[in-house]
């Protein structure tokens, strides 16, 4: 098999015995507030978030003071969608947009070659969403970000990740396109700030905005995460994983 083939025929979600094991623990121990309740299970789902970064997501998604939707730019099978939306669940109303077109990040598309037209991350995403049963919270946007701002129709929002293309073009879009349907007191979180064309977006996209550079935020939790605070204050997020598996956010 070669390796295109092997990328267009990438698995959504590894199942491991051990994984099994620890994830029916897990929920026994530990209560839907806590993210070990589904980390195990979350623990399957491909992709590239890290341990800490989904504990971060699953926090902010059901811990932010103000009340409104969550977007989601750049959903691949799922895996920042699922904590986003378990997140979001604990505050029963509330749902997740998940705009992507599915046919994967620059990068991954240049490495299949020719092979690209051929593959979608779709099919295995709605699976990981049904698995999951998290179907009633999250809608799927199949379309660009683009596509998606200019038929737009929904309510203001108060959490935005973005985590699709990580060209400087495309981030600038995701936050200057997007900016004006954030709530005030939401947050902006954008993934690989550790890539200069992510980073120069995201300062640039600021500065076009008009945003005080104070406002954008590392938790401390990933070099490849910020976020910026739309509102009059700063958040400090402390977060904790230790006895409790808990984090809180709190203005200061």
């Amino acid at each position: 098999m070669s390796v295109k083939t092997s990328l267009i025929d990438i698995q959504e979600y590894h199942p491991r015995v051990k994984y099994r094991l620890l994830n029916s623990l897990s929920r026994m121990l530990y209560d839907q507030d806590d993210f070990r309740h589904y980390y195990w299970q979350w623990k399957g789902v491909e992709g590239w978030l890290t341990d800490a970064e989904a504990y971060w997501l699953f926090h902010m998604a059901g811990n932010q003071d103000i009340k409104g939707d969550i977007i989601e730019i750049g959903s691949a099978f799922g895996r920042s969608t699922t904590c986003l939306a378990w997140g979001a669940r604990l505050r029963n109303t509330e749902k997740v947009f998940a705009i992507d077109p599915h046919y994967g990040g620059k990068g991954f598309r240049e490495q299949l070659g020719e092979a690209r037209e051929k593959f979608s991350s779709e099919p295995g995403f709605r699976r990981n969403i049904k698995r999951f049963d998290l179907e009633e919270i999250i809608i799927p946007l199949v379309m660009t970000s683009q596509e998606a701002r200019q038929q737009w129709q929904g309510s203001k929002c108060r959490f935005l990740f973005i985590d699709g293309w990580h060209t400087y073009d495309a981030v600038k879009h995701d936050i200057t396109a997007w900016y004006d349907i954030m709530l005030p007191g939401g947050i902006i979180a954008c993934h690989d700030y550790h890539s200069d064309e992510v980073r120069n977006a995201i300062h640039d996209s600021m500065t076009e905005l008009g945003i005080n550079p104070d406002k954008l935020v590392n938790p401390e939790i990933s070099t490849g995460l910020v976020y910026i605070n739309i509102g009059p204050a700063s958040f400090k997020t402390v977060f904790n994983t230790g006895s409790t598996g808990k984090s809180e956010c709190r203005q200061v």
